[in-house]
């Protein structure tokens, strides 16, 4: 994990600050989600999810499927992740987590 975080601080570089700014926009998009109402399954987010998907493909240099955004839930459920979220909203760690597992589901329907 060290060595993926590293690598992504690399690769974000001098873009560094823009791409903070552009997660802090995307969090707070999928916030209001949530302080809207909007369920976590809600295809409203999606576009919103898709941004945050794009951003994770890129803080990673690489591409970041469904599979791949879903196990990042995963990792989202690590408690400093999760005090993080929860700054920005109570109640905002397990909804995005919810949020993106359902949106690698849509992509995948079997």
């Amino acid at each position: 994990m060290e060595e993926e975080i590293a690598r992504s601080r690399k690769v974000m570089g001098a873009g560094h600050a823009q791409m903070m700014a552009d997660l802090k926009e995307i969090e707070d998009g999928l916030a209001e989600g949530l302080r809207r109402g909007l369920p976590p399954q809600a295809t409203a987010l999606d576009k919103m999810l898709e941004r945050h998907r794009n951003w994770v493909a890129a803080a990673w240099g690489r591409e970041c499927t469904p599979e791949a955004y879903a196990g990042l839930a995963d990792v989202y459920e690590h408690p400093d992740f999760r005090k993080r979220f929860e700054q920005i909203q109570p109640g905002f760690a397990d909804y995005l987590v919810t949020a993106m597992r359902a949106w690698a589901r849509r992509q995948n329907p079997d």
